[in-house]
């Protein structure tokens, strides 16, 4: 076969990867994320499990303590967070009112209102008026039809957590004892555990950086007054998981919180320029020092990474976009039979690893 029919293939192949993803994405989103979450919190499993209990027990605390903070945090962040929801439409038509008084012309305001005024007459002599009623609130319709769903996800990942977690050495020791010809004279267990360890300590830094800017950035709000800091915080944490996109919405989202409490533009302004010089921060100093330059991802597949994974799994996907990238550049600097994973996502070029030979031959057949 020509190069050219390979290539060919491969680009084939590859459509096919992403399109079926795409396609299941409410089957792998939830996969996708319970491994993640378990990668971060298997060095907590593996401290609890030294204090002689059992891993299965082991992974069931820490399980049960994880879904507790988050069921205790959403019912902090909860009675805020409706009320803004229900305050959000008020606030809107204030600060639309605002912007406009301030810079739309009253001429555009009257030739609107006549414009309305002629569409609601109806009939020979305009005496008929056309009612208008909004009987159900359109958004809280689409929120509703997606609560199984969302449920039904949310507990199959918590699931499968437990089982990866409870699991822990026995899967790479499964796929050896299931495919020996695959993995003859391989260490798969010490590959696997080398690779998890590494992951595990780069999420649980991200986890902990985005958690610290959230709890600086609430201090920061509170300081000028902005109502409900901590559901802010919590939000912007969540959002500096997707770089660049998470700053830009945080600093919009930020910009509006701020307006409806303090009212004025120029405040609002000078709350978001402390947000993103927290994020300018963070991203150029604390990130780099605590998660190290080695694991430091190329712009333009990072970038990239964000639009096709949000284009795959939608806000799921623009959100874990950057730790999945992460771990395929780890994977790639453990593995050695996958280090093109390395070279394609590092921000650098890169020099495969020549490591001694015992170890480059347990590494080299490693199949992922």
């Amino acid at each position: 076969m020509t190069d050219r029919g390979e290539n060919a293939l491969i680009g084939l192949f590859l459509f096919a990867v992403f399109y079926t993803l795409y396609l299941a994405a409410p089957i792998v989103v939830p996969l996708v994320i319970a491994t993640l979450l378990a990668f971060t919190l298997a060095p907590i499993v593996r401290t609890v499990e030294n204090r002689l209990i059992r891993r299965s027990a082991a992974a069931a605390i820490v399980v049960s303590g994880f879904v507790g903070a988050v069921f205790a945090l959403g019912a902090t962040l909860g009675t805020p967070a409706a009320d803004w929801a229900a305050k959000l439409p008020d606030r809107l038509r204030d600060m639309e009112a605002a912007l406009y008084s301030a810079k739309a012309p009253l001429e555009t305001l009257l030739d609107a209102s006549s414009d309305v005024e002629a569409i609601t007459q109806l009939g020979d002599g305009g005496s008929e008026t056309l009612e208008v009623s909004i009987k159900r609130h359109v958004f809280l319709d689409a929120v509703l039809a997606r609560t199984p769903q969302v449920a039904a996800s949310m507990l199959a990942t918590v699931f499968f957590v437990y089982f990866l977690l409870a699991a822990g050495p026995n899967i790479p020791a499964k796929f050896e004892c299931s495919f020996p010809h695959w993995f003859a004279g391989t260490n798969l267990s010490d590959v696997g555990s080398r690779v998890e360890r590494e992951i595990s300590r780069y999420l649980l830094s991200i986890t902990l950086i985005n958690l610290s800017l959230g709890a600086v950035a609430a201090g920061w709000l509170a300081f000028y007054g902005v109502s409900n800091p901590i559901l802010w915080g919590a939000v912007l944490a969540l959002l500096n998981f997707a770089p660049y996109i998470g700053a830009i919405a945080g600093a919009a989202v930020l910009f509006c919180a701020a307006f409806f409490d303090l009212g004025s533009a120029v405040e609002s302004l000078t709350v978001v320029g402390g947000y993103l010089a927290l994020t300018i921060l963070e991203g150029q100093l604390v990130t780099p020092t605590l998660v190290g330059n080695r694991l430091k991802i190329s712009p333009t597949i990072l970038f990239l990474g964000i639009i096709v994974f949000g284009w795959m799994w939608s806000v799921a996907g623009v959100l874990i976009a950057v730790p999945l990238l992460a771990c395929m550049k780890i994977i790639g600097q453990r593995v050695s039979k996958l280090s093109v994973l390395d070279v394609l996502v590092s921000a650098e070029p890169s020099v495969p690893n020549h490591e001694d030979p015992k170890r480059r031959s347990v590494d080299s057949e490693v199949m992922c």
